[in-house]
């Protein structure tokens, strides 16, 4: 069990989350003896031996157990932490973090003599604290960091369960994703105590929904079961999961205990009430001023009994929740009217047990919660609550209590009076608590968080097996700069999509010295995204700044350089500096000499993670020899299965449209794919047939081969404004209302030159024309293309090439006429089923790949006949009413395929084996 929350993370008092997880350790540990706990620390994770608890195991409360151990004042007891301290505090446990914060802020915010001194306080604190911390890390390395790269420490083992109910200001989050990357068959679980800070029309309470929201994202995709605060918080949790397209992990509902206060006898129910001034007839509300808590409500229903009754009718409101904090409380603790009619104390345990035994009853007007501590304590003590109206009070006390509209005063005022003057109804429901009401002790909760994990642990001892997907061409495009198209678009969906379909997915990197298992804590920001563009951009940023962390999980696979290889990387350092005529010359003496010497320049080959169960699944396009060697070598000593997707055969089929290191490359890619193989994917069936036919004309092993349809929501559909939008795209690339567009990069197989020459012929007879767009990236083998269209006055305007981005791409799907795909060949296309999503009619050339698509509901033209494509164009320009016609068919009757629907597809397939 993680203790990180309350042994090193939270400096408060005993709060709410603080007694739930100290509760439940204590309560799992009479239960199950052999539990070890354990806490996140800067190089890993460290375990607290049992006996360093022992504060804990043989407390009688342990609130009270806490704050002495940690020799801390209760801040509930005597200080109530205001909320622009705590939000402060939750900025970053370390102070020295926090100071840097306050100094930007100084700097940004502040102005003249005000800067100066707040510049030198800061400075006064910030200067002996980086000194203080520079001396810790020197110690802490030479005591922890054996090797030139810092290690990973932790106590796990495979097999092992680890169970946090702590919460997200740790930043444990990221410790635990690499252990689970370096650990093979390991479970996590974290408990999710409500989800107020997420929850349309509760969000606006709190600040920190968007980290709330990447934590829970981390959860989803990273644990393997999730324990919630009740079946509330699980429906809640499991509703966000899913409109957020996450995965939906295995939950359980624990209902906390309710037997917090402990009955010392050491006060008297007069000592108590005197000391407080509390009257002898009172009401009770338990709980902090909060923002949920909805005290404003009650003070505004307060105000109303004051308008229509004498106030000696009106009864006495106490509430427990520490001294006056945040503008509720600032009204309630300093209107005159109502002094002495609600009362803010914070009480012993002791005391609140006496409060608790005499009050009339209880009144719980929060907005929402997790699973309510309080009013379990109400119905433990046999008094009735007088409730919010929402699901998770209604889940605790179904029909033992009333329930109030929650933000309605003047029904709280009503019922809170006809409750304090009806004696009988407030007996008869007491009867029918004491009745009916179970009450649940932290032991309960205990034994059946303990019953849960042992479950978890029977499942837990069997190795399935796990899939890794490969992200090696993603994290060269990161380094590259790359757009975000074609396969690199694919390899980032089927990311985002397949961790909701496959539990036991892990991602991978394929160096030439090393691989990189890519903890889910790293890619988070590719899950939690919009966009794939803005997921890829997030993604990126956060792999750059991995790569330059010494302790990052990025470095633990990497073979250590030998002597003789540190002393060539100098070398070749010291040549890279020279002119290239200098390099030239001493690259010829180095290879003379190793000649000489018969020195085989050979990079030495790690073995890959795979165990025999494992799935190594690659929709990239291929490696260079020496890793293609790594994964022989691999696959020969430990039999996992090698599956990759083959996007097409153009390079083999229209080999004059690529160059020549693409074509030698992609021979030894497919001859490779073919050899090393267990199964095969292919970007459609035209790919499938193609690669069969490859396999058997090249006298290849012929492989099982299934066939993939991607998905065609590529751009993300956007509820902005369409007019407003479309006049600025409009405006910014000189488009005139009446155009046809071309979507894909520009490159020789898309056959852009076709257009263009049609584009000619339309000019010889018409002027009435519609623009021609080329929407896309420069490719290769297209620089005398782009020359013609730059130098050609007489198309200038009417062709034009831009690279928009999804946003404005969208816009001008929507308006444009039709689209035109003239590609020599593909493999599935992306555009095309793109074009037909937004109902758009597409005039495609006539190849096998795209007929697969695109079927009866558009036409084609010879790739090659440019006065076909004249005509063609020409006739649906003309014939709006053909137009329309294809138009209407596609939006009755194409069935897009979305990413989503792409990957269960995949996952399926995957399973099988």
């Amino acid at each position: 069990m993680d203790l990180t929350n309350t042994m090193r993370t939270w400096k408060g008092g005993c709060v709410g989350i603080v007694r739930a997880e100290l509760e439940i350790a204590k309560n799992l540990k009479k239960e199950n003896p052999e539990i070890r706990f354990c806490v996140s620390e800067e190089i890993g994770f460290s375990e607290i031996k049992s006996e360093e608890l022992e504060w804990l195991w043989n407390s009688d409360s342990v609130s009270d157990a806490y704050i002495k151990h940690f020799n801390r004042n209760n801040r509930s007891a005597d200080f109530e932490i205001p909320e622009g301290l705590k939000k402060a505090i939750n900025t970053s446990p370390a102070r020295i973090e926090r100071v840097r914060i306050l100094k930007k802020l100084v700097h940004s915010k502040l102005h003249g003599i005000k800067k100066l001194i707040a510049i030198l306080i800061t400075n006064s604190i910030y200067i002996p604290l980086k000194v203080i911390s520079k001396f810790r890390n020197e110690v802490r390395n030479k005591l922890f960091y054996k090797k030139e790269n810092y290690e990973f420490v932790h106590p796990f083992k495979e097999n092992d369960i680890i169970f946090s109910c702590g919460w997200y200001t740790s930043n444990k989050e990221y410790q635990y994703s690499r252990l689970k990357s370096s650990l093979g068959n390991i479970k996590l679980i974290y408990l999710v105590y409500d989800l107020v800070l997420v929850k349309k029309g509760l969000k606006h309470l709190y600040d920190g929904q968007k980290i709330f929201s990447k934590y829970l994202t981390w959860i989803s995709t990273n644990c393997d079961y999730i324990f919630y605060g009740g079946e509330t918080a699980k429906k809640d949790a499991e509703e966000f999961f899913k409109e957020n397209k996450l995965p939906i992990k295995e939950g359980f509902p624990v209902k906390f205990g309710s037997n917090i206060i402990k009955n010392a006898n050491s006060c008297s129910k007069e000592d108590v009430l005197k000391k407080y001034n509390i009257s002898d007839e009172y009401i009770l509300a338990v709980g902090s001023i909060d923002p949920k808590k909805n005290y404003m409500t009650i003070y505004r229903a307060y105000k109303l009994m004051l308008q229509s009754l004498p106030k000696e009718k009106i009864p006495q409101l106490v509430i427990v929740g520490g001294h006056p904090t945040g503008i509720t409380g600032e009204f309630i603790g300093n209107d005159t009217e109502l002094y002495g009619k609600i009362i803010l104390i914070t009480p012993s345990d002791e005391e609140l047990d006496v409060i608790y035994r005499n009050c009339k009853f209880t009144i719980l007007p929060t907005v929402y919660e997790g699973w309510s501590l309080t009013l379990p304590e109400s119905l433990s003590y046999g008094k009735f609550c007088l409730c919010s109206d929402v699901p998770p009070l209604r889940e605790i006390a179904g029909e033992l209590t009333d329930y109030v509209e929650t933000m309605d005063s003047v029904e709280w005022m009503n019922k809170i009076l006809y409750y304090n003057e009806n004696e009988d109804v407030l007996k008869s429901y007491s009867e029918k608590i004491e009745k009916n009401w179970k009450s649940i002790t932290w032991k309960d909760c205990g034994q059946k968080v303990n019953e849960y994990l042992l479950q978890i642990a029977n499942k837990n001892l069997e190795y399935n097996g796990k899939i890794y997907y490969d992200l090696t061409l993603i994290w060269h495009s990161i380094f590259s700069k790359s757009n975000v198209s074609g396969i690199l678009r694919t390899q980032l969906q089927l990311a985002k999509n397949l961790i909701r379909e496959i539990e036991n997915i892990e991602y991978i990197v394929l160096l030439d010295d090393k691989y990189v298992v890519l903890d889910k804590y790293s890619i988070n920001q590719l899950f939690s995204s919009k966009s794939i563009e803005e997921g890829f951009k997030e993604l990126g940023h956060q792999i750059e700044w991995l790569t330059t962390q010494k302790s990052s999980a990025i470095y633990e696979k990497k073979r250590m350089l030998s002597r003789n290889e540190k002393f060539g990387e100098v070398i070749w350092l010291m040549i890279s500096l020279f002119p290239s005529k200098i390099q030239k010359m001493m690259v010829k003496h180095i290879n003379k000499i190793k000649e000489k010497k018969g020195i085989q320049i050979k990079k030495i080959n790690y073995l890959l993670p795979f165990k025999k169960e494992d799935i190594f699944f690659t929709v990239g396009v291929g490696y260079n020899e020496h890793i293609y060697e790594v994964i022989e070598d691999s696959k020969k000593k430990n039999q996992f299965k090698f599956f990759q997707l083959i996007y097409d055969f153009t390079p083999t089929i229209v080999p004059q449209t690529h160059k020549e290191e693409t074509k030698k490359f992609y021979k030894v890619f497919l001859d490779r794919t073919y050899k090393l193989s267990d199964v095969v994917f292919y970007g459609g069936k035209t790919a499938m047939l193609d690669g069969m036919k490859y396999a058997k004309d090249n006298n290849l092993p012929e492989r099982e081969g299934i066939p993939v349809k991607f998905g065609s929501d590529v751009t993300v559909k956007s509820n902005l404004d369409d007019k407003k939008l479309r006049d600025k795209v409009f405006e910014k690339y000189d488009i005139d209302k009446s155009y046809i567009m071309a979507v894909g990069s520009i490159e020789a197989r898309k056959n852009h030159d076709i257009l263009y020459q049609a584009y000619l012929e339309l000019m010889k007879t018409t002027e009435d024309l519609p623009q021609m767009i080329f929407c896309g990236y420069p490719g290769w083998k297209t620089e005398e293309l782009l020359e013609k269209l730059e130098r050609d006055e007489r198309i200038k305007n009417k062709i034009i090439i831009i690279t928009p981005d999804d946003t404005e791409l969208e816009i001008l799907y929507k308006n444009s006429l039709f689209t035109v795909l003239a590609s020599l060949y593909e493999g599935w296309s992306l555009t095309l089923p793109e074009s037909l999503n937004y109902g758009k009619f597409c005039i495609a050339s006539d190849v096998a790949p795209l007929k697969e698509i695109g079927g009866d509901f558009i036409d084609y033209a010879n790739p090659y006949n440019a006065k076909e494509w004249a005509e063609k164009i020409l006739y649906y320009y003309r014939n709006l009413d053909k137009l329309e016609e294809k138009n209407r068919n596609i939006e009755e009757n194409w069935k897009s395929i979305t990413w989503e629907e792409c990957s269960k597809n995949v996952a399926k397939e995957l399973k099988k084996y």
